[in-house]
């Protein structure tokens, strides 16, 4: 198993461990989806009442190494908190818009590193990375939209 995938099934761990609704989103939710795609990070979303956002970071720091000086801090002012595990960088992204939280209630299960993980639907893939400036999300997007094409829910 490589380290990556340690990585990821640690926090997945953690996250259904605590309850919290999540989903695989970047490179490893492309590659979930069958487009072979090379990345050096984990990169997951969750919904956490906003009440309970400090209450998850602590715990997530207590098992990952945090990667900014004051994470409950960080999430507030970004939305997201940087962690690393055994070298490998994992990105938490709080979702906090209606939008975001069905995203994550639309996930599906996919294996990813020989466990069924939440991985969010092809459609918001697709949308994430159409409203990402960078080269490597868009290819990301045509490669989802060549493969799933005609299946895909273009209606939603």
């Amino acid at each position: 198993m490589t380290e990556l995938s340690r990585a990821l099934l640690r926090l997945v761990e953690e996250l259904e461990s605590a309850e919290i609704p999540y989903g695989l989103i970047g490179g490893l939710a492309v590659a979930a989806w069958g487009e072979p795609r090379s990345t050096l990070d984990v990169d997951v979303t969750v919904w956490t009442e906003a009440d309970q956002t400090s209450v998850l970071v602590q715990r997530l720091t207590s098992v990952f190494l945090a990667r900014s000086a004051n994470p409950v801090a960080f999430v507030r002012d970004r939305g997201v908190l940087p962690l690393e595990f055994e070298g490998v960088r994992l990105d938490v992204v709080f979702a906090r818009l209606p939008f975001e939280r069905d995203i994550i209630e639309r996930a599906a299960k996919r294996e990813v590193a020989g466990r069924m993980v939440n991985v969010i639907a092809v459609e918001d893939l697709v949308l994430m990375k159409m409203i990402s400036e960078r080269e490597k999300d868009l290819d990301d997007a045509r490669k989802l939209i060549r493969r799933f094409g005609s299946s895909l829910d273009v209606g939603y």
